[in-house]
């Protein structure tokens, strides 16, 4: 549910491919708090249109992955281009390695920066990952601790200038092709379209405090 007013609701009109929250007997949870679940086949939600230009970005996740494959938790394409590398994405590797295919677009649809490094193997728990896309890097933590910083450029150069995203958002997909869907639940996700470092371990309490993810 887009909380920001702009009426972006993340929604699936296909049954089959909506995440569930009810198995048919009991309300899914993690540590007491309803989960959606994503079952790795066609499960994904998206957004009503979104067209936003930004320098920056904030990108918090409350989710749980249940499989070492290579899945997509959070994902913009810009410009509706199928196929494309432009805008930006959360996923977990093909290597079972978290923060690979982290893309920014910069001007000109190129791609600006990307993380080209991993951090490590996820693990089963319920974990709470942030991802701030600056101008020159982006850094990735893991409940609450710096992880990586990723600054590799594969196109363009730094700073990386102003993204011009347009058209889809993803949650737990990779666009409208079946591939790489998330396995999983997921809990939260906040996007700010601003660098929020100064806010950002209020916000990870903040969704700690109601979650109560293991490791914070």
């Amino acid at each position: 549910w887009d909380q920001s007013t702009n009426g972006n609701h993340a929604d699936q009109a296909t049954d089959t491919s909506q995440p569930q929250i009810y198995n048919g007997t009991a309300v899914l949870t993690e540590n007491g708090k309803p989960a959606l679940d994503f079952d790795g086949s066609d499960d994904g939600l998206l957004t009503s249109a979104v067209s936003q230009s930004f320098d920056y970005a904030s990108v918090f996740i409350a989710y749980r992955s249940t499989s070492n494959a290579q899945q997509n938790i959070v994902r913009y394409r810009a410009n509706g281009i199928v196929g494309s590398k432009d805008g930006w994405s959360y996923e977990q590797g093909s290597n079972a390695q978290y923060g690979g295919n982290t893309l920014i677009e910069a001007g000109g649809n190129a791609v600006g920066a990307a993380g080209t490094n991993e951090g490590g193997a996820p693990n089963t728990n319920q974990q709470l990952k942030t991802m701030l896309f600056q101008q020159s890097q982006i850094l990735a933590y893991e409940n609450g601790g710096l992880d990586i910083t990723l600054n590799t450029v594969r196109g363009g150069s730094t700073p990386i200038g102003t993204a011009s995203v347009t058209e889809e958002f993803w949650l737990g997909k990779n666009f409208d092709s079946n591939d790489r869907e998330m396995i999983g639940t997921m809990q939260e996700v906040i996007i700010y379209h601003s660098d929020q470092s100064t806010n950002r371990t209020g916000i990870e309490t903040n969704i700690d405090n109601y979650f109560q993810i293991p490791g914070m």
